[in-house]
């Protein structure tokens, strides 16, 4: 029985060198490298910095508790009740919609720009984007490169702006989420009728 134990200890530990050797193989002949990345938000209207910073971290838990590289888009609302603040950020983004590039699409854009540089030419960059933040970073992706847009994947969640996958935009991965009831549909046409055709880009 003794002599059995010894025969099946040896062959176990033969086994796990065995094993860890082809792993360490596998990775010095692939030469394996983590690919880099960076998860950005940008927030729609009525986020304050006090907003943005309490609510980084359960995005964070969602993706594994990567740090969110958040970019702040102002508001004029001074607190949560402030009506005449939130009416002037609903007239900036209508005149973004317009196509108006404000210093927050030029804000962005630096944003997102560095970090594309930051993740290197095989990584890749995570940009969720929420209402006016959408539209902002539709006005941002008009001025970065090809080459910059497709390090990036876009998550949009209700966006005042549907963003598309196109020639003109070769993000790696675009995908636009609305509610069925979402008022924002009204001024986003395409994502409406995507919605009631099933369609999903």
């Amino acid at each position: 029985c003794f002599v059995l134990k010894m025969v099946s200890s040896r062959l176990h530990q033969r086994r796990r060198m065995v094993v860890s050797t082809m792993v360490l193989l596998f990775f010095s002949i692939c030469r394996v490298q983590a690919v880099k990345t960076r998860l950005t938000w940008v927030n729609g209207i009525g986020y304050s910095i006090k907003h943005m910073e309490s609510e980084a971290p359960v995005i964070s838990r969602l993706f594994g508790g990567k740090h969110v590289d958040f970019y702040h888009n102002p508001t004029s609302m001074v607190h949560d009740d402030d009506r005449a603040g939130y009416y002037r950020d609903l007239t900036q983004a209508g005149t973004q919609k317009l196509g108006r590039i404000t210093q927050e699409v030029d804000g962005l854009v630096r944003h997102l720009r560095a970090a594309v540089q930051a993740v290197g030419s095989r990584g890749t960059v995570i940009h969720i984007a929420h209402s006016q933040g959408a539209l902002v970073t539709f006005l941002a992706c008009q001025r970065l490169l090809p080459k910059e847009l497709e390090r990036i994947q876009v998550l949009a969640f209700g966006g005042a702006a549907a963003l598309r996958q196109t020639n003109d935009t070769p993000f790696q991965r675009c995908v636009n989420y609305y509610s069925i009831n979402d008022p924002l549909l009204f001024v986003v046409p395409s994502a409406e009728q995507a919605l009631r055709s099933g369609f999903v880009s």
